[in-house]
């Protein structure tokens, strides 16, 4: 079922309804003249959470924030049409319609468009160890990452708004991984745009599972890298068939999200075939603008949102490229990689159609340890990396809000394992956290990784206020004897060592700086 959850397309209408079916459009209007809200008055339609993110990143409330004009909706409604939900971004209402009344929807001076977004089945479509204990079953899953060294450092998601986009979030209000969010009342909110209801508990299990490689809290059993941040639970995803519905479903919980001051969205679904092959998308599509949920996706990081969405899994098909919105130029986008930190085949593949390195950024998504009413289980997909790197930027942002949404996008990409040669397998690689505290400024001591397989080669991470300056550096083996030195200016962070040196353990020291760093070097075939 999972694989539901992650890919799908579209196309415009190609022939008219059949008469008397009920079908689902969407309405797009021509403007937002006459509006009862105005942009000076922002509180109308704005939570203070949404305008204080805005105001942190000097985002303005502009026009296209304005819901949509109440008197087009009733017009619709007028004329016998069910109006699901509206789409301010969009400046459009989803609604239910027959043949007769999508006709007369199309003749108001107001409706831009009406294009079908879904029919009836049978219709147009067919529907470290005292750490790994705590951590227990996600220890190597959040480790890739440095989520205990993150937590160590009090970034646990404090302060910091989800919300997970999914298929549904089975039982997730009656597990003990998810105890401590209800009754420290962080769950803010849940809601099902696919069935206009708020239970989203009774639905798919694979949301469930997403949330918990997040979000879970039960020591000893498993613990994700943002259990302190709060959330919204948002079912976007039709489980049962697969429409362009669904991308506008998405759009409206990115509307809802932003209205509701969420700072991260976290998306395991993906569109690029549907039910009905006439509404497919093709990869040229995947350019970053031409899908609606990747249209929708972007403008929800102009809003000053983080969108990390699943790259898709279809790395073994004949399609294997990502898919929307992963293309978006905005969206952080995880692919996955195994146990070990390799690349693993299911895992969809770049470049973005325009030619873009995608996807950006890597975490497991193979063996990776979920959640739900069945127990805690390895389980495979992009689906369970992105919520690793999600709650892994949750847990960073709480440590300084003040960082705008696409900076944070930015260092999450340059902390990664591969970030000095991005590829299209695993974009710029695995983020890492110590990296990350680099970038943020607020890291006082020396970080060397060795990269297996290049014994001459160390990555060497120093406070930025070093840069460009001379340091001395000497190398001494595990008998301290001194076998190479060298003086250097910091510009690179990749350190180029003699090729005659040999696995090991060795002592490595910088001085000319204050203060002097030593620490251990370990080089591995």
């Amino acid at each position: 079922m999972a694989s539901r959850l992650l890919w799908i397309g579209l196309c415009w209408l190609l022939c008219y309804p059949v008469a008397s079916q009920p079908y689902v459009f969407l309405v797009r209007f021509t403007n937002k003249s006459n509006s009862p809200f105005s942009v000076s008055q922002p509180t109308q339609f704005l939570s203070q959470a949404s305008l204080d993110r805005r105001s942190r990143q000097h985002i303005s409330v502009t026009e296209e924030d304005l819901p949509v004009n109440p008197s087009y909706i009733d017009s619709c409604k007028a004329v016998g049409a069910t109006v699901v939900y509206p789409l301010k971004w969009m400046n459009a209402v989803v609604v239910k319609a027959d043949s007769s009344q999508w006709q007369q929807l199309q003749q108001f001076s107001f409706v831009r468009s009406a294009a079908l977004m879904k029919a009836r089945k049978g219709g147009l479509e067919s529907s470290q160890h005292v750490q790994a204990i705590q951590y227990g079953y996600a220890s190597r899953q959040n480790q890739m990452l440095g989520i205990p060294d993150l937590h160590t450092d009090g970034g646990k998601g404090q302060q910091v708004v989800m919300a997970f986009f999914d298929g549904g979030f089975s039982k997730a209000n009656e597990m003990d991984v998810f105890a401590s969010h209800f009754q420290e009342n962080r769950i803010l909110s849940t809601w099902d745009f696919v069935h206009q209801e708020s239970n989203v508990y009774n639905d798919h299990e694979h949301g469930t599972q997403c949330f918990a490689v997040a979000a879970a809290y039960q020591p000893g059993l498993m613990i994700g890298p943002a259990y302190e941040a709060s959330y919204h639970l948002l079912v976007t995803e039709d489980v049962s068939s697969e429409s362009p519905l669904e991308e506008l479903n998405w759009a409206r919980a990115a509307e809802y999200s932003d209205s509701a001051g969420v700072d991260i969205i976290s998306s395991s679904v993906g569109y690029y075939s549907f039910d009905t092959p006439s509404f497919n998308y093709q990869y040229s599509d995947m350019d970053g603008n031409t899908s609606l949920i990747t249209q929708a996706a972007d403008k929800a990081v102009s809003k000053g949102m983080l969108v990390v969405n699943s790259a898709g899994n279809e790395g073994l098909t004949s399609w294997y490229h990502i898919i929307a919105p992963a293309d978006g130029d905005s969206v952080l986008a995880v692919g996955a990689v195994n146990a070990l930190g390799n690349y693993v085949g299911f895992s969809s593949k770049g470049p973005s159609a325009d030619g873009r390195i995608k996807p950006d950024v890597t975490a497991q998504g193979q063996g990776t340890y979920v959640a739900d009413f069945n127990g805690v289980y390895p389980n495979n997909g992009t689906s369970y990396s992105c919520p690793l790197v999600s709650g892994l930027a949750a847990a960073v942002w709480s440590l300084d809000k003040q960082i705008p949404a696409v900076q944070l996008m930015n260092w999450i990409k340059q902390s990664a394992s591969n970030s000095q040669s991005p590829d299209n397998l695993i974009g710029y690689g695995i983020p890492n956290y110590q990296r990350l505290k680099i970038l943020m400024g607020n890291f006082e001591s020396i970080l060397l990784i060795s990269h297996p397989g290049k014994i001459s080669e160390i990555e060497v991470w120093l406070p930025k206020r070093y840069l460009e300056q001379t340091v001395n550096i000497k190398i001494r083996d595990a008998r301290g004897r001194l076998i190479w030195q060298q003086s250097q200016k910091i510009q690179e962070t990749i350190w180029k060592l003699p090729d005659t040196i040999v696995p090991g353990w060795y002592f490595m020291e910088i001085s000319g700086v204050d203060p002097v760093f030593q620490t251990k070097l370990v080089l591995t075939e």
